[in-house]
């Protein structure tokens, strides 16, 4: 993506310190350690080794903080900083409202922590206010569009937003949706962003990628293959709210699997030597997780091994979601601070232990395991935390503002 005249340019009268010049760069700094936090404590909970008593529910916890805990500050990371990237003249938000915004998303971790001493209604409000003002603050240039070229990234943080607030309404049983099943189709459209991002991820990365090999080629990240995987899952995740145990599942699995796997027809641009790129394998990895994700949930459906789908959902959850997040992180500490995309040999490492993490969680029943694939999951958030956390608090190497 170019680089627009205004990019970086800050409100007047403004000049916020490093960690608070762009969304990115606090919510990046802190998030590591808090998906480390999260995964670990889960994995000594799930495999017997602890106890944690201010919660009854701990497995709604768990998978509400995985997905909207880290979800939510990964959607106000990205969409902030991408905002002023994606339309010429807006400013990004910066500063004390980009502090205020951050100090909400702790409040709604430490208030969804001990919903069972906070009411119900002050956890809801302080985890759904967050998505909502960050859409507020964001709607105006993309729906002023008039490409409309982004705004379906916008129209999925809005439903997602939504499911958050179903969820809410579920918990406290003034809807008669089970919220845990309200989660799960939460996850799909996760899914679902990820896969938005990831296609402008692939044109800004893959192109780059191709100019430096001084490889006369321009890579398409073809809109029509990713709008039908989308439309797969979005009828996967209708069915499987409204109709859990439908035999169709099973066919509409398939499809999405297949759907996704296409993506991968992009690449194939008659340059073998994008292929031994790191960053290109981390993408290639992170479409057919998902897309294995998906085949293995329609295979339990085929076999009637419905036991099994919480276990193939893993490759969704552990794998593509935070693959899809662990590659975010790195791709914009380098980008957003000036410096050339190269994904190291340690950034890659991260990738594959994610990768391995996922493969355990999945084939292997074994509590001991399953602790190992969490210490192998949370060893790649160190690795992004350790590595670039410098990046985060040194001013842009081009020396433009943010």
């Amino acid at each position: 993506m170019q680089k627009s005249e205004h990019y970086g340019s800050y409100p007047k009268n403004i000049n916020p310190p490093i960690y608070l010049a762009y969304a990115f760069r606090i919510f990046f700094l802190i998030l590591p350690y808090y998906i480390v936090l999260n995964i670990i404590l889960w994995g000594f909970v799930y495999s017997g080794y602890l106890n944690l008593n201010f919660m009854d529910d701990i497995l709604t916890w768990h998978i509400y903080e995985f997905l909207y805990g880290v979800g939510s500050a990964g959607i106000c990371a990205f969409v902030l900083t991408a905002v002023p990237e994606f339309f010429k003249k807006e400013l990004p938000v910066v500063d004390k409202k980009l502090l205020y915004i951050f100090i909400m998303w702790i409040l709604g971790r430490v208030s969804f922590w001990f919903i069972d001493y906070i009411h119900i209604y002050i956890v809801a409000f302080l985890n759904c206010f967050l998505l909502l003002y960050t859409i507020y603050l964001v709607y105006k240039p993309f729906f002023k569009d008039n490409n409309q070229k982004h705004t379906s990234i916008l129209i999925c943080i809005i439903t997602i937003f939504l499911i958050q607030v179903l969820f809410f309404l579920s918990y406290t049983s003034l809807i008669n949706i089970n919220s845990f099943e309200i989660l799960k189709f939460s996850l799909s459209f996760f899914m679902i962003l990820i896969l938005l991002v990831l296609r402008r991820v692939n044109m800004e990365t893959v192109n780059d990628l191709l100019e430096k090999k001084d490889i006369n080629k321009v890579f398409l990240a073809k809109s029509f293959r990713y709008n039908i995987a989308i439309f797969t899952i979005i009828i996967f995740a209708t069915v499987s709210l409204f109709f859990p145990n439908n035999y169709a599942l099973t066919w509409i699995a398939f499809a999405c699997s297949f759907a996704i796997l296409s993506l991968l027809n992009d690449y194939f641009i008659q340059e073998p030597s994008i292929f031994k790129s790191y960053l290109i394998l981390s993408l290639i990895s992170l479409i057919l997780i998902m897309s294995l994700g998906y085949f293995s949930i329609g295979y339990a459906f085929l076999m009637q091994e419905f036991f099994e789908i919480s276990n193939y959902i893993h490759f969704l959850t552990t794998g593509a979601f935070g693959l899809a997040f662990y590659l975010v992180m790195v791709v914009v500490s380098y980008v957003h601070t000036g410096r050339e995309l190269v994904i190291e040999n340690k950034a890659f490492l991260g990738a594959l232990l994610i990768i391995f993490a996922t493969i355990l969680r999945v084939f292997f029943e074994s509590q001991n395991i399953y602790l190992i694939s969490t210490i192998f999951w949370a060893s790649a958030f160190l690795i992004y935390s350790f590595s670039y956390s410098s990046y985060l608090l040194k001013k842009r190497v081009d020396n433009l503002p943010g």
